[in-house]
């Protein structure tokens, strides 16, 4: 049968166990608050994109010959065969496409939420070899050059600021709103072509409006993109990296080099039975802090924080000889979950770093102040304050890390259990916490 004093610190115990398992509920609520404003966050984006444009996916420019073949057809009634016209479209691709683009970023606010903007300038050059038109597997009847056309895809197409000016063989034409070949270019704009047959060479200059970022696809059989901000913060991303890229403080600059060989789709084909979007490439202009999602990473760590802190006050009760009660210790953990809302609450007013500090100050300070009145000592509630100050400075290094986050928090776990272990190896817990000598002192 267990002692009185081992009887009573196992229930304490398993009392502070119990109280920290129920701190995972309102841990929970955090995190479906830092949800709920991603959430809105997202909604905002929605609608500013709405007004401005969204991200922006540039494809083409695809030139489109549409001809008519026959189709052989059987009555199932009669058994007679009819020969039928229909009208397909055939695709090419060119030979040879620049893309030369300059991003201007600007940050704009939707309420309390921060977007990052771009106004792009574009300028398509490339060459079309000579068109021979084959279509194996069509009985072709005629080819209507008349109506050929070429079609740029543009995600957005309320993100064209200005006329588009096309030029093909150095004559100026006038572009069209929207995508005759829906199917294959959801949306854009259709620049109709006289004579094509013997290919032609064309240069597209536009100026477009975009949210975070832009991305292209590789049409032609060589294909080269330069692109150039003064963002410092640049993501490239998709199927294909730049094969030279330079990042300083004042901006970036990128080029790919990409082959038809690298995508999964012919230089021409018929109908629609293939895809651009399998092999875009582009780059994202990255906020270099999202506090969501530094908010996020920091809600992780909150059980780490409770139990030591609520092993910290054990231990003074232990080794001290205080009494706390349980409401104290639920006190103490509502305050540590409260950082987090306290985080989350300024950091949509101010910096990351700004609220960071704000929130874990206040914290540490409003649990120092409690635990110099509860344990009537100031040399136990600096302990507390010290331990406190550690961990949220520990939590924050974590926080500016990415390759070795995880490697940095075991270690600090690591270095908690040995101090742990290192202040409790005196004690008797089979005594109900008390010294194994009492002339023994913690060191």
């Amino acid at each position: 049968m267990l002692r009185p004093s081992m009887d009573r610190t196992l229930h304490r115990l398993l009392a502070i166990g119990l109280l920290t398992f129920l701190l995972l509920i309102p841990q929970s609520l955090v995190q479906e608050l830092i949800g709920e404003r991603e959430a809105r966050k997202g909604e905002a984006a929605r609608e500013l994109q709405g007004s401005w444009g969204g991200d922006q996916v540039v494809q083409g420019p695809v030139l489109t010959i549409p001809f008519i073949h026959q189709v052989r057809h059987k009555d199932e009634k009669t058994n007679e065969i009819r020969i039928l016209e229909q009208r397909e479209f055939a695709h090419f691709l060119p030979d040879r496409l620049n893309v030369t683009s300059q991003m201007q970023p600007e940050l704009r606010y939707r309420g309390i939420f921060q977007f990052i903007l771009y106004q792009a300038s574009l300028r398509l050059e490339g060459v079309f070899s000579p068109i021979h038109l084959t279509a194996p597997g069509y009985q072709v009847k005629d080819i209507l050059w008349q109506e050929a056309f070429l079609t740029l895809g543009v995600t957005h197409p309320k993100g064209l600021r200005k006329g588009v000016t096309a030029l093909w063989n150095q004559k100026s034409i006038q572009a069209e709103p929207g995508s005759r070949i829906g199917e294959l270019l959801s949306s854009g704009i259709t620049i109709p072509l006289a004579t094509v047959q013997q290919g032609g060479n064309f240069s597209i200059s536009l100026e477009l409006n975009g949210t975070n970022g832009i991305s292209f696809a590789p049409v032609g059989r060589e294909n080269t993109v330069n692109l150039s901000s003064p963002w410092p913060s640049p993501n490239f991303n998709g199927e294909f990296l730049p094969v030279s890229r330079q990042i300083d403080d004042k901006g970036f600059s990128a080029s790919w080099q990409v082959l038809h060989l690298n995508r999964n789709y012919p230089q021409e084909w018929v109908g629609n039975r293939y895809s651009l979007h399998n092999a875009l490439f582009g780059v994202n202009l990255l906020q270099t802090v999202d506090n969501y999602q530094q908010s996020t990473r920091a809600v992780k760590y909150a059980m780490m924080f409770i139990i030591t802190t609520f092993v910290a006050f054990f231990l003074v009760e232990l080794l001290h000889n205080r009494r706390l009660h349980p409401l104290q210790y639920v006190l103490v953990g509502m305050a540590l979950v409260l950082f987090y809302t306290l985080l989350v609450a300024i950091s949509e007013h101010s910096t990351f770093d700004i609220a960071y500090g704000v929130a874990a100050l206040a914290v540490t300070l409003l649990i120092g102040g409690y635990a110099k009145a509860v344990l009537a000592s100031s040399r136990l509630a600096l302990v507390l304050v010290g331990l406190l100050t550690g961990l949220y400075l520990s939590l924050y290094f974590i926080l500016q890390l990415e390759k070795y986050a995880l490697l940095t928090g075991t270690l600090e776990l690591f270095l908690l259990l040995s101090a742990v272990m290192y202040l409790t190896r005196k004690i008797d817990w089979f005594d109900g916490g008390g010294m194994k000598d009492p002339q023994d002192k913690l060191s």
